[in-house]
């Protein structure tokens, strides 16, 4: 999940992000994971950090 969560960060294109999201890992549908929590603590953090505007889209539609 870091990985995930650092690629999708750091990603200033799409291009940057292929082969990494978060779909399926932090919830499916209604149901949540046991890694929910601490990755939304992470994804409010990272925030507000500057990020680029995908990788801030990806974040907020995470959320």
């Amino acid at each position: 999940m870091p990985l995930l969560i650092e690629a999708i960060i750091t990603a200033e294109t799409s291009q940057d992000m292929i082969g990494y999201t978060l779909d399926g890992h932090v919830e499916e549908s209604t149901i949540i994971f046991q890694c929910t929590p601490p990755t939304v603590g992470v994804i409010m953090a990272a925030l507000a950090d500057d990020l680029s505007a995908l990788a801030r889209g990806v974040l907020l539609q995470t959320l």
